[in-house]
């Protein structure tokens, strides 16, 4: 598990994120090879409307675009340049929308274009990230790096443990 969030997408105020692709970050992070994923399941209808999620197919064939910082939302972040992006959507695959129901999911690779506009909407628009890694593709040591909670280094494996063994941890904690 390279991380996992909570994206909150608040009615009428939930901010547009940029056009970019996840790796041009954590490559910046230290992170070499671009094999990682993201599962991303919707915890509240998203339309259109409510700023879904929004994937050029096909994209990440393209590889790693050099990202700039961008200041231009509330949103600070990394993102493709726009000339990159046009250049992308005029030779690449038209982008879709990701819509569904809450429990709807899409599984996408880190150098996946994507992008999701306003919350125009008068509900919130939640949705849930885990984004998987190799431990062995874990981030080498750059100048700077972000905070432990975004960046961290335990790449210990993750044992996998008998059916019950989770719920019977839980029951101890409580």
């Amino acid at each position: 598990m390279h991380h996992s969030k909570i994206n909150m997408k608040a009615a009428i105020e939930g901010t547009v994120r940029p056009w970019h692709q996840d790796f041009g970050t954590w490559h910046l992070d230290g992170i070499e090879h671009p094999d990682l994923v993201t599962f991303m399941i919707m915890l509240d209808v998203a339309t259109e409307f409510g700023g879904c999620l929004h994937f050029q197919p096909g994209s990440h064939r393209e590889g790693r675009i050099e990202p700039y910082w961008d200041e231009s939302t509330a949103y600070k972040v990394w993102a493709v340049p726009p000339g990159q992006v046009r250049k992308s959507l005029e030779e690449g695959n038209t982008p879709i929308s990701i819509t569904g129901k809450p429990g709807d999911a899409a599984l996408f690779h880190c150098n996946l274009l994507h992008a999701s506009g306003q919350n125009l909407s008068a509900t919130n628009r939640w949705q849930v990230y885990f984004c998987f890694n190799r431990v062995s593709n874990h981030p080498n040591n750059v100048d700077k790096p972000r905070l432990d909670y975004i960046r961290s280094q335990n790449w210990s494996t993750i044992e996998p443990v008998e059916d019950g063994e989770s719920l019977k941890a839980d029951r101890i904690a409580a």
